[in-house]
């Protein structure tokens, strides 16, 4: 009675991880020691583009589903794992079976299935993770080398960011103004204190402001700028910000004048 009870609950065992592992969000799959394809989960097929019978038996280093200079890094982590030592998070490319490319983060585990020693491999699909970071990186870029002033600011208009631009506008270094409040630092002097009133109450109703200021310089030059400010919104349309984008234009005015 005991050994059926035991050969019972090993296989409701077995079951529920061929559940677990088939229905798993992440890619999972199988391999011998030597990187020969066992098995693989729904999500690993849909990643890679390929029915996990075509894999089956087939070494990953050999098979074409790495870019040349990817498999150093892949071979480095099956040699890790062969010593029993789980290896990972590293970042690889995958080459799929339409020749696309998916970009992945993946974990490999030594394992003992019916006795038998195999290798575990967790891949997740960082592809748009990586696309947003490189348009970040990109958008970076663009603020870092903009000739225009670029600064952001919390809800009281406490600065928060400052870009290159504006330190060259304004003559403050990002040390001198984050954590300061935004009038105390560039306000001029000269305006009715009731074009600041109307400008936040209009900010804080989640509407754009645009329009001329004249501001003062660190060296306490007045200049005169024309910008925009607006809300930076979360994803329940709250505001939780500002942005801030000026030019000088007194050049401009004064030649007008």
């Amino acid at each position: 009675t005991a050994r059926k009870q035991a050969e019972e609950a090993l296989r409701n065992s077995e079951e529920r991880f061929h559940q677990i592992f088939e229905l798993a969000p992440d890619g999972y799959y199988l391999a011998d020691l030597k990187g020969n394809f066992l098995d693989g989960n729904r999500a690993s097929e849909q990643m890679i583009g390929f029915p996990k019978e075509e894999l089956i038996g087939k070494n990953f280093l050999k098979i074409g589903v790495l870019p040349l200079d990817q498999i150093p890094k892949a071979a480095a982590m099956l040699a890790k794992t062969i010593l029993g030592k789980p290896a990972g998070p590293e970042e690889l490319t995958l080459i799929r079976k339409d020749k696309s490319q998916v970009e992945i983060e993946i974990r490999v585990h030594p394992s003992m299935i019916n006795k038998q020693r195999v290798l575990l491999g967790i891949a997740r699909d960082i592809t748009a993770r990586k696309q947003a970071e490189e348009a970040l990186i990109k958008l970076k870029k663009a603020v870092d080398t903009s000739t225009e002033a670029i600064f952001l600011t919390d809800l009281e208009g406490i600065f928060t960011y400052i870009n290159p631009g504006f330190t060259a506008l304004y003559g403050y270094s990002a040390g001198e103004v984050i954590g300061k409040v935004t009038p105390r630092i560039l306000k001029s002097g000269f305006l009715n204190p009731q074009v600041y009133v109307k400008f936040w109450k209009t900010l804080l109703s989640g509407q754009e402001v645009k329009g001329e200021l004249m501001n003062r310089r660190k060296n306490g030059k007045l200049i005169d700028i024309e910008g925009s400010a607006t809300p930076i919104l979360d994803d329940a349309k709250k505001i939780v910000g500002f942005l801030g984008i000026q030019h000088d234009i007194t050049e401009r005015k004064q030649v007008e004048a």
